[in-house]
């Protein structure tokens, strides 16, 4: 995971998968994902789950073939790699230390 690490002013991050894929006729090597939005967050309740984070990802993917279902189809610790970096987009907008 720490090559997919998201610097705290990263726009968008390249996930190169461990686990390749054909998805459809697609091969799938990497997702490319940007930074979510506060339409990306509105339909999100208290208790988020992999299918909302998944929800997410598709909509920020930067390619086209990016689709909820595409995640039914990635190995596992890919699916983990893309919840860690969503999280650490949203991580990554909170204010921390000392005030100045």
């Amino acid at each position: 995971m720490s090559d997919n690490k998201v610097s705290p002013k990263a726009t968008e991050i390249t996930i190169k998968l461990q686990y390749p894929f054909l998805f459809g006729t697609t091969e799938v090597t990497e997702i490319t994902l940007g930074r979510p939005k506060g339409k990306h967050l509105k339909s999100l309740g208290k208790d988020v789950g992999m299918h909302d984070l998944f929800q997410i990802a598709a909509k920020i993917a930067k390619e086209d073939f990016v689709t909820p279902a595409l995640f039914d189809e990635m190995d596992a610790a890919d699916c983990m790699t893309v919840t860690e970096v969503i999280g650490d987009f949203l991580d990554s907008g909170r204010e921390t230390g000392e005030d100045a």
